[in-house]
């Protein structure tokens, strides 16, 4: 009895690292949220495995194909030296189990294979979609920097323009020859020594009115 669970628990696992994949691949790959895949999908990964499991188990129980199989009860023929009916015909002498090898295959190892190639199938999948996020995530970060890098150069280079700005300015005043500022100085000097005579003068004129 032991056994029997044993078996039927070893091809519900099948099934269910099959369903395993299918919730990673719609996560990563589609994004669905997990209030639809527990109520659209989570159901069928729950019932196919059981089911999976409880069919073949049955299955083989009522075809007689749980015998002797040296290291464990497994599907066997019994006798172990038995020839099966479908490569003997009519000579097939086989009390239990008979044609236990295609059994076999139908029940264990063909679903075996199938779940390791549709398992790496899935895997190599979502790793290609995140492979792809991650180039995508670098090329946006690369475009963000150039564009930052861009930024900082165009103030730079205004602000190099704004001092050479003001040097040329301040050489052309420092090139100004020393007659001609001389002359602007006294100028100004003679111009504050005439101002008040001429103030005074036109206040005069102005009592001398009234």
């Amino acid at each position: 009895g032991n056994i029997k669970i044993m078996l039927f628990l070893s091809r519900m696992k099948l099934a269910d690292n099959c369903c395993l994949a299918v919730y990673y691949m719609l996560v990563v790959k589609y994004s669905c949220s997990e209030e639809r895949i527990r109520y659209n999908v989570e159901p069928v990964m729950h019932i196919l495995p059981i089911s999976f499991g409880l069919l073949t188990s049955l299955a083989g129980l009522f075809l007689t194909l749980f015998n002797d199989a040296d290291l464990w009860c497994w599907i066997a023929s019994f006798p172990k030296d038995c020839k099966d009916s479908w490569k003997h015909g009519e000579e097939g002498d086989c009390l239990r189990g008979d044609n236990s090898w295609i059994y076999r295959w139908a029940f264990y190892f063909c679903p075996l294979w199938f779940c390791i190639l549709f398992v790496t199938i899935v895997m190599m999948n979502i790793y290609r979609t995140v492979r792809q996020r991650e180039l995508q995530s670098v090329a946006e970060s690369q475009v963000e920097t150039l564009t930052r890098s861009s930024i900082l150069r165009r103030a730079s280079s205004a602000r190099r323009r704004s001092v050479g700005s003001f040097q040329f300015k301040t050489s052309l005043h420092n090139t100004t020859k020393p007659e001609e500022r001389r002359r602007s100085s006294r100028a100004s000097a003679l111009n504050s020594l005439i101002m008040p005579a001429k103030m005074a003068e036109v206040f005069k004129s102005m009592t001398d009115i009234d």
